[in-house]
């Protein structure tokens, strides 16, 4: 007859860091919007893209060139 151990193994957790570090990077990651006119030079910059889009339809496209 076979005998059964009843022996508790103790559990290890390894936990790697990265995987967590990433993510809180990117969860807090903000991205910039530019607008630029012909020359070069920006016009409009900041975060919301709807405030982009808000912008240019209350300045005319002339202020683009």
């Amino acid at each position: 007859m076979s005998r059964v151990s009843r022996i508790k193994k103790e559990k290890v957790l390894i936990n790697d860091a990265d995987s967590s570090v990433y993510a809180i990077g990117f969860m807090t990651q903000k991205k910039m919007h530019y607008l630029t006119n012909t020359k070069g030079t920006i016009v409009w910059q900041g975060q919301d893209k709807r405030e982009l889009n808000k912008w240019l339809k209350e300045n005319p496209d002339d202020t683009l060139e």
